[in-house]
């Protein structure tokens, strides 16, 4: 009859035991949070016209590449400043470096045909290197 009662306790203490040892690795293991999330990116148009930021892209140091944040083309007219709060996918380390960079096309005067036309070729700036932590934030200013 003891054992009878035994079997639910001894269950119930290597449920509570495991449930305590996945919370402890999990909770703890700084490889396994999700370090860069709810990114804050920010642009400031400090040129002399309007701008088209058409791609950001970020160097993940810890796989030692660039991934692509696709982004919707968003026209920043001068002196005016663009923003997008995003998660950094597979930047999971908390002493990655993480760089942005921001790729943008801006208008050009075509003198063959005498107007202004969006330059083809893109032109990019890359943030410098830092740490990316939960609620980080990359600012620039394009000038």
């Amino acid at each position: 009859m003891s054992s009878h009662h035994t079997t639910p306790r001894i269950k119930q203490a290597v449920l509570s035991i495991t449930a305590l040892l996945l919370f402890s690795v999990l909770g703890a293991s700084p490889a396994l949070a999700k370090a860069c999330k709810n990114v804050h990116i920010e642009v400031k148009n400090n040129t002399s016209a309007a701008i088209v930021i058409t791609d950001l892209d970020y160097w993940d140091s810890e796989s030692e590449k660039w991934r692509s944040e696709p982004v919707k083309n968003t026209l920043i007219s001068k002196s005016r400043t663009w923003q997008i709060n995003r998660n950094l996918e597979r930047v999971n380390g908390q002493s990655v470096k993480v760089k942005v960079k921001y790729k943008y096309k801006y208008k050009k005067w075509n003198k063959l045909f005498k107007r202004w036309d969006w330059k083809t070729h893109r032109t990019s700036y890359t943030s410098s290197s830092k740490t990316c932590t939960r609620n980080a934030e990359y600012l620039v200013q394009l000038r």
